[in-house]
């Protein structure tokens, strides 16, 4: 168990250590991004992309789901007869 907890405490300062560097040479926190693509997009578009220069619509929504996922819903909907809600059939309720 110590070796986890050591490998725990490695990983943890390792990640602190790596947060501070991004922000103190980007100004941008990792962590708010799911994959370090993200954080480079990021980087990109905050310190590198001329205003003006490409159409960027903050406005796009994206699928948050994948075929599989619908395909799989589906299929347990008609196996036990069953309504499931999901993404292409209604949304999420409020």
């Amino acid at each position: 168990m110590k070796y986890c907890d050591s490998d725990v405490d490695i990983l943890r300062r390792g990640c602190l250590e790596m947060r501070k560097l991004f922000l103190k040479t980007a100004d941008i926190d990792p962590f708010r991004y799911v994959t370090l693509a993200g954080v480079c997009m990021a980087i990109y578009r905050s310190k590198f992309l001329i205003e003006g220069t490409i159409a960027i619509d903050e406005d796009i929504k994206q699928d948050v789901y994948s075929k599989k996922s619908i395909a799989w819903l589906d299929y347990l909907s008609n196996k036990y007869n069953i309504n499931i809600q999901h993404a292409l059939n209604g949304g999420e309720k409020n």
